[in-house]
């Protein structure tokens, strides 16, 4: 994001945050040296690259992580698109405003996800993908053209059809195989956050709680809201799940944040006890 003529630097407070859990990542050094963070557009953290590539990772923030309160909100800097502003003074875009203060928790836990992203080498994962699906596409069409002898017989229409249905099969494949790995990485990436300790649960219940209000408020707000976003704040979507919902993500962690208060409940009752 850029303010004026130059990029929009991050912010002290959560510069200072992105660099503790950066230092308290089991990373090697040298790793962590290639992992850089900016302030990134709209209103999703994005994270590119791996830390343990050539290129390193870079991690973008949004800006709104920088507001410590409603007041803080610049509101001037955001708009819908189409470069619309945003009714502030409706009920939607008053929701859409609380939504975007978040507290140093939920910061500290959407960071520390960010960063066990940047620890796998997810292009990679995603290019085997890619790689094993054409593969069996090309297995495919070979077997049926050796099967039905298609090139034998010079059948040039139905080699094309064959060959697209192979085509489409490999690229659905590969689709199946990116949407089960990006699942698995978003379990994985919630779950070392959440591991952290009961701040991170709770922050992290925090961040997917804000987010869904967000994204209910942006429903109503966009032209298009009702296409992008459900009644619940989830992405839209119709065949494929590109990322895990954020119903849930933050039901995974209200659930372990009731298991951590449960515990801490049976451990308060067992000391007085034998007191």
């Amino acid at each position: 994001m850029y303010q004026g003529i130059g990029p929009l630097p991050v912010s002290e407070d959560v510069l200072k945050i992105a660099q503790e859990e950066l230092k308290d990542m089991d990373l090697a050094t040298n790793l962590k040296e290639g992992i850089t963070f900016f302030t990134a557009y709209g209103f999703d953290l994005v994270h590119k690259g791996s830390a343990k590539m050539k290129g390193g990772a870079i991690i973008g923030v949004p800006s709104y992580f920088y507001y410590k309160s409603e007041q803080d909100v610049t509101r001037s800097d955001i708009r819908l698109s189409g470069e619309k502003t945003v009714p502030w003074q409706s009920e939607a875009g008053e929701r859409l405003q609380r939504s975007l203060i978040i507290g140093p928790d939920a910061q500290r836990f959407a960071i520390a996800r960010e960063l066990e992203y940047s620890r796998h080498q997810y292009p990679v994962y995603y290019g085997i993908a890619a790689a094993m699906s054409s593969i069996v596409a090309f297995s495919v069409y070979n077997y049926v053209e050796i099967r039905i002898g298609l090139r034998a017989k010079k059948m040039k229409r139905l080699q094309a059809v064959v060959l697209l249905i192979s085509a489409g099969f490999g690229g659905t494949l590969y689709l199946l195989l990116k949407d089960s790995l990006t699942a698995y990485l978003d379990e994985k990436a919630d779950g070392a956050a959440a591991a952290k300790g009961e701040r991170y649960v709770r922050g992290g219940a925090e961040f997917y709680e804000k987010m869904l209000r967000r994204n209910v408020a942006l429903r109503t707000l966009l032209p298009a809201g009702a296409s992008r976003y459900t009644p619940h704040g989830n992405d839209n979507v119709w065949v494929r799940t590109v990322s895990t919902p954020y119903t849930i993500r933050y039901d995974r962690l209200k659930d372990k944040l009731a298991e951590i208060e449960k515990q801490a409940t049976l451990g308060g009752a067992s000391a007085e006890a034998k007191s």
